[in-house]
């Protein structure tokens, strides 16, 4: 009986080990078969998703083609003598008379959720159309980008007639401001 009870020990041992490998090969099959399910319903809804447009890769490279652009185009200083000369000295090449010119102090504005360093400036602008016309699309148009009219009020100083050329006199309010990316601290680079 003791020679049967030790064939039948190491006979138990590889049922009990059998018993318990295959429960977890049933388990293990069970969750397989879950997963598989799963993996199945995920294909499913991904099937469902539309492709994206033809051309998205070159758009999104136009796109940050231009951005690129208008960061760019906000210069992060401006010194304030040299942009009142430059505006002086486009004056004296258009032909007009500048007469008075003031400046206010820098202050920070928030246009399109960006906070922005601004400087204003007011004048009045004095000449013949096409010189006032020239003055004011080239201010627009020139070397500051970022410069915009904010103000703009136009009185007729002399008819063509009383005009010693012909054309009409003006006498032209302009409210200027230049917009600059801020840096660290209000005024810092605005010289």
């Amino acid at each position: 009986m003791k020679i049967k009870l030790v064939l039948a020990m190491p006979l138990i041992a590889v049922l009990a080990f059998h018993y318990l490998w295959g429960m977890e090969y049933l388990s293990q099959n069970r969750e397989q078969e879950w997963l598989s399910s799963q993996i199945a319903a995920a294909r499913e809804e991904l099937e469902q998703i539309p492709l994206p447009p033809d051309g998205l890769e070159e758009r999104l490279a136009q796109a940050r083609e231009s951005l690129a652009a208008a960061q760019g185009a906000f210069p992060t200083s401006l010194n304030t003598s040299q942009f009142v000369n430059s505006v002086l000295e486009l004056a004296e090449q258009c032909g007009v008379i500048i007469s008075p010119l003031t400046t206010r102090a820098w202050i920070k504005e928030k246009v399109g959720g960006y906070e922005y360093d601004v400087f204003r400036l007011n004048l009045v602008v004095e000449g013949a159309f096409p010189q006032v016309l020239r003055f004011t699309d080239e201010l627009e148009n020139g070397q500051f980008p970022t410069l915009i009219i904010e103000t703009l009020d136009a009185t007729v100083a002399a008819e063509p007639e009383e005009s010693p050329d012909g054309s009409l006199e003006l006498s032209v309010s302009l409210g200027l401001a230049v917009y600059v990316q801020p840096e660290f601290e209000l005024g810092v680079n605005h010289d």
